[in-house]
């Protein structure tokens, strides 16, 4: 990563610097991060993009993220969220039934 002339960017292996390429790391690291998926993270961000050059940095920056999240809480946001839902909507055993 390099600052130039108040642009962020990266440098791919090619040499070539991409203005995008931070942009494109945070919200891969956010999404592995918030869902712990960062499989997933990556496939969403890169269909996003369709740049190739940046699939190693999205893959690691998805990994580390996914980790650091998994160490600041073991759920991820999706069952903390189904966790806090009500299930008014549940079916109720059949033992729990009145009878008519």
């Amino acid at each position: 990563m390099s600052v130039h002339n108040g642009s962020i960017g990266v440098h791919t292996p090619s040499g070539k610097r991409r203005q995008g390429a931070v942009i494109l790391l945070a919200m891969t690291g956010y999404f592995a991060g918030a869902v712990q998926a960062p499989l997933t993270a990556v496939i969403i961000v890169m269909e996003m993009s369709r740049d190739l050059a940046t699939l190693l940095p999205l893959m690691l920056t998805a990994l580390l993220a996914s980790n650091v999240a998994r160490l600041v809480s073991p759920h991820s946001l999706c069952h903390a969220l189904a966790e806090a839902f009500p299930y008014s909507h549940r079916e109720e055993p059949p033992e729990a039934r009145p009878t008519p």
